[in-house]
């Protein structure tokens, strides 16, 4: 009998869930500061890092894309990566995002 309980398909969704609701839950402390982030790395750190430096989302460092699509995904979102309007990531933060996703080196681990 098929078992749900060690589908990949359903662990792989539980966590990608779990990290989504915790990066949800960091985003209002972002919008709430009273600095501003300085540059696109620290803009990543706080809150692209979450997913994509841990495996649930698609390594996006050191893939020299275009700031222009990084925009695009950031606001209207992609698969399983919510849309983040302008309120958690203002539109001089996502530029400066931007262009450190496409100056990005791939990190080796």
């Amino acid at each position: 009998m098929f078992s749900l309980k060690n589908s990949f398909t359903v662990r792989w969704t539980f966590t990608a869930c779990a990290a989504l609701s915790m990066t949800l839950l960091a985003l209002p402390a972002y919008s709430e500061d009273s600095g501003k982030l300085s540059g696109g790395e620290s803009v990543y750190a706080k809150i692209c890092g979450h997913c994509h430096d841990v495996g649930i989302g698609p390594v996006i460092k050191g893939r020299q894309l275009p700031p222009e699509y990084i925009s695009y995904v950031v606001r209207h979102g992609l698969r399983a990566m919510p849309a983040f309007p302008e309120p958690y990531i203002s539109n001089e933060d996502l530029q400066y995002l931007g262009q450190y996703v496409q100056q990005s080196v791939l990190e080796k681990q």
